[in-house]
């Protein structure tokens, strides 16, 4: 079970023009994030801070909180594997869409590479 408050102990505020999300397990994807004004956003780190502890790879790795537009965003940094980074996305916000204060939840997967289509959206899982 998660609490709250150890939810809210892994943000960690940034007001800079750009910054990079990399995958710490050490693949290639990244997410830059472009911030021209420097507002004030959060990120928090879901896969080495939420769930610590977690020995699988059920959860995504990171969210940012857009705290002036009130938007949440779950991020999965992936290879090619979409379907495994889509269970990521949806399992994450069922576990913690009640810890994060925000109006909107919107979610991003971000991959190196993308599989063939016929084989992507073979699954009855969504």
């Amino acid at each position: 079970m998660i609490d709250c408050g150890d939810v809210q102990k892994c943000f960690t505020e940034f007001k800079v023009k750009k910054k990079t999300l990399k995958d710490k397990k050490g693949g290639k994807s990244k997410l830059l994030i472009e911030n021209p004004t420097e507002k004030k956003f959060k990120i928090l780190d879901i896969e080495n801070c939420v769930y610590k502890s977690l020995k699988d790879d059920t959860k995504c790795d990171y969210g940012i909180l857009d705290d002036k537009n009130n938007i949440f965003y779950f991020i999965e940094l992936k290879g090619c594997d979409v379907n495994k980074g889509i269970k990521q996305i949806l399992e994450t916000i069922k576990d913690l869409e009640r810890h994060i204060n925000a109006e909107k939840l919107k979610a991003r997967l971000i991959v190196t590479r993308f599989p063939s289509p016929k084989s992507t959206f073979n699954t009855k899982d969504y």
